[in-house]
């Protein structure tokens, strides 16, 4: 008889045991970045004004330090190699003094790049006001390109030597030594919000690029980053903003083929306008 009650017991017991490790062992985990569409925008950009934007590198880990993902955060995978990064983006805004854009902004340390004026930039980071870099790219260092309508700015970061640089256009400013190391230990989102304007062909690299890649980059010739690109990217809008053509497709078809019809001999001559946004692609 108490052979009979050890032996129900036991299973009763090996029966709890067993529900609560399938419990333990289905719970869902989140590991990976959200699901979002990879997309193609080279000659797109986005006008904002209220709303936002945020933008995530196609690949789960920096191609450069391939790296399982952690699992702390659901955007979380690997921080910038050691040896620094690069970003360079373009951008038309008719206020003098803008945030433009944060680099993982769910981070303590995220790094915050900003515009005092149209020739002043301020390089920052979560660790408060004393952790700022200001830059004011007043040094030619390449040929003026054509007239462009884009502000055109990259950064560099060197984290071995602990120093930055920033361009804009043609100019360049003086290199400057870092108080505390511009790097950040999440993903390289990028966040845009609190921008008024238009912005386009943001890309990233996880190593400082050379005077001849930010001149590639000024003079629209081959490059493309290694982190984040605007050809493969993954973006996720808050708010009020407008994805469409960037203004130098809307204006490339030629006149001598726009609506060009013939009126009839001795006929009233008219004249018809044409706008920068109606152009027949």
């Amino acid at each position: 008889m108490k052979n009979k009650v050890l032996f129900a017991l036991m299973v009763i017991i090996s029966s709890l045991l067993a529900t609560t490790q399938t419990t333990t062992t289905t719970r869902p985990r989140t590991t990976t970045p959200p699901s979002l569409p990879r997309a193609n925008l080279n000659g797109k950009m986005f006008t904002l004004s209220v709303g936002g934007i945020t933008f995530y590198s196609p690949y789960s880990t920096t191609p450069h330090s391939p790296q399982p993902a952690t699992t702390s955060s659901p955007y979380q995978t690997t921080q910038p190699s050691v040896t620094g990064w690069s970003l360079c983006l373009r951008y038309l805004s008719d206020t003098q003094s803008h945030k433009i854009l944060t680099i993982c902004p769910s981070c303590y340390n995220s790094v915050i790049l900003s515009a005092a004026s149209k020739t002043l930039f301020r390089l920052s980071n979560g660790y408060g006001s004393g952790s700022s870099s200001n830059f004011e790219p007043n040094i030619n260092f390449m040929s003026a390109s054509e007239l462009d309508i884009w502000t055109k700015v990259c950064v560099t970061v060197d984290n071995v030597k602990s120093v930055a640089q920033l361009f804009s256009g043609s100019n360049m400013s003086i290199r400057k030594m870092l108080r505390l190391k511009c790097s950040w230990t999440g993903a390289p989102t990028i966040r845009i919000s609190g921008f008024d304007g238009q912005v386009t062909d943001v890309q990233m690299w996880d190593y400082p690029l050379l005077y001849e890649d930010v001149s590639n980059y000024m003079n629209y010739r081959d490059y493309a980053g290694s982190i984040l690109t605007w050809s493969d990217i993954r973006y996720s809008p808050d708010g009020n903003l407008l994805l469409e053509d960037v203004y130098e497709f809307q204006a490339r078809e030629p006149i001598s083929r726009r609506r060009k019809g013939r009126r009839r001999k001795g006929g009233k001559k008219t004249r018809k306008g044409f706008t920068l946004g109606e152009s027949e692609m």
